[in-house]
């Protein structure tokens, strides 16, 4: 399996649902498949979770039309992706189910 990184802190409620998708996901795909657990249950795909402070980015929310005003938001969203590629994770995600208005 591949491992799995979460960029969450968005929404801490979303973070959740997304790790509870993805454990809940691969399950079912094992059990379709006809995956069997040695001793115990099946295997949950590995995941690192980084989290964003959501207080912080949403200080940090530019103006629409304006590219330049985003920089200080996208910069937050960088680091965290980047410290999950430091992690080893092979793709990420952003855990998020309200995302900020105006952005494109």
């Amino acid at each position: 399996m591949k491992k799995i990184g979460i960029l969450g802190g968005v929404g801490w409620a979303s973070t959740l649902d997304y790790y509870r998708g993805i454990c809940a996901g691969s399950w079912q795909r094992q059990i379709e498949t006809g995956a069997k657990a040695d001793n115990g249950p099946l295997p949950c795909p590995k995941i690192t979770i980084e989290s964003v402070n959501q207080a912080e980015t949403r200080s940090l929310r530019g103006r629409p039309e304006d590219d330049a005003s985003w920089a200080a938001f996208d910069a937050v969203f960088r680091n965290g992706l980047l410290v999950l590629q430091a992690a080893g994770c092979d793709f990420a995600v952003i855990a998020s189910n309200t995302p900020t208005p105006g952005r494109q």
